[in-house]
């Protein structure tokens, strides 16, 4: 794929990567008027996250699907997450 195989009018830009670089990228250049499903969900499996767009998201947030790996206390740090 190149970038002349893309171009075109979009009505929306969703980003499908992890740690909301994408995301931040399109509020600053003004491209993001909403959040996007995946803007603060991370995954190491290609395969998966390619499994979730091709059935449209079904289950994605069925309770047997997520995982608690840890949680933000608001507050800053260097450390990515307090673990649970």
């Amino acid at each position: 794929m190149n970038l002349n195989d893309i171009k075109g009018d979009y009505n929306a830009i969703f980003g499908l990567g992890h740690l909301c670089l994408t995301a931040l990228q399109l509020r600053k250049n003004n491209l993001r008027p909403y959040a996007g499903p995946l803007d603060w969900v991370g995954t190491s499996s290609l395969t998966e996250l390619n499994r979730l767009l091709k059935n449209r998201f079904s289950n994605f947030m069925a309770p047997l699907n997520l995982r608690v790996t840890g949680y933000s206390t608001g507050v800053y740090t260097t450390d990515r997450y307090i673990s649970l």
